[in-house]
């Protein structure tokens, strides 16, 4: 499941430069939560995504496909309602846990796009849950 929420900074909704500000409790089950960015549609945005044993990965959805850009790695010293961060600034987007940098990747595909939060179950998992404690989104 995917929610993407219209930021309020334009009347349009759309952003170019952003950060993503969200604390979340794990997903119980076999889950993941995330950050989205220049979001146009279902079918096109990048997102950083946490999962329910603290691994983070970076993926990026184009014309419908998903795209795996950061497999996924552990998060340094992740507890459940860290801060996560994703800027979004240029061509770069960049992940922090806390205000500590852990990864960035570039790309220049989406330049503007809403934001949004994201939770699902990955594999044949049902059923997971999560509790999204913060969401805020900034201009850099």
């Amino acid at each position: 499941i995917i929610r993407v929420l219209q930021s309020p900074f334009d009347q349009a909704g759309m952003m170019g430069d952003m950060e993503v500000t969200i604390s979340a409790i794990s997903p119980e089950g076999s889950g993941f939560y995330g950050a989205m960015c220049r979001v146009i549609d279902l079918d096109n945005f990048y997102m950083v995504t946490v999962d329910d044993e603290g691994l983070y990965s970076f993926v990026k959805r184009s014309g419908g496909e998903f795209i795996t850009i950061v497999e996924s790695q552990p998060l340094p010293a992740y507890q459940p309602l860290d801060t996560v961060r994703l800027r979004c600034i240029g061509d770069t987007m960049s992940l922090y846990v806390e205000d500590t940098y852990v990864s960035e990747f570039s790309d220049s595909e989406f330049v503007e796009g809403y934001t949004g939060i994201a939770a699902g179950t990955t594999g044949d998992a049902v059923g997971a849950m999560v509790l999204f404690n913060r969401f805020l989104v900034t201009l850099p």
